[in-house]
């Protein structure tokens, strides 16, 4: 009798943490919402031909497709950059590994840079009449298509039911006048829900 008892406390012992975590993941995966954005901070280390390495401020915002699949569009800004507003954006799909608040996930997609400047009226006399001149103020915005290949690994822990934290590696390809072209974001963002995060209880 005391080594029946025995086994059956030995197997309860062994058994409560797959219960647990499968009751959590049944808990959580039904009810994770739909749309969610985030804003965190990166750092792009770029190797290759053209080495370079900047800070950006970044804004995220996803869209569950299915339980484990997600599309988003994310919007590097470059706070140093000359130009009025400058930086990268990426549209990714975003796959998560398991159900638990605690989640794995990758992403692949395409990337893009952006650049917007300006310039101010510049008045001046012509060199050969003396007469005045004036160049209006203007500006220009450009935008390339996301031709850049990107994949990144990364995780996401729920803390609370109106916000997450997550962190990531992405790494995008491409290639310039000078050759292949590689780069590094590493990547820390909170993420807020239309809506509630599953908590375990």
């Amino acid at each position: 009798m005391t080594r029946i008892a025995g086994c059956l406390v030995a197997l309860a012992l062994l058994t409560s943490p797959a219960a647990l975590l499968a009751q959590e993941s049944a808990a959580t995966l039904p009810d994770r919402p739909r749309v969610e954005v985030g804003a965190g901070g990166s750092v792009f280390f770029s190797g290759g031909t053209t080495p370079y390495t900047t800070g950006m401020v970044d804004t995220r915002v996803g869209v569950k497709l299915s339980r484990s699949w997600s599309l988003e569009g994310v919007v590097h800004f470059r706070p140093e950059a000359w130009s009025d507003v400058a930086g990268y954006y990426r549209a990714q799909a975003l796959w998560r590994i398991g159900r638990n608040s605690f989640q794995p996930f990758i992403t692949f997609g395409g990337a893009g840079e952006f650049v917007r400047y300006s310039w101010p009226q510049y008045e001046w006399s012509d060199y050969y009449t003396g007469e005045p001149r004036v160049t209006p103020a203007g500006s220009n915005f450009s935008i390339d298509p996301p031709w850049y290949p990107t994949a990144g690994v990364g995780f996401e822990k729920i803390l609370a039911s109106h916000v997450a934290v997550r962190a990531e590696v992405t790494a995008a390809f491409g290639i310039n006048d000078y050759g292949v072209a590689v780069a590094l974001l590493p990547a820390v963002s909170v993420s807020i829900p239309f809506g509630r995060y599953p908590v375990p209880r």
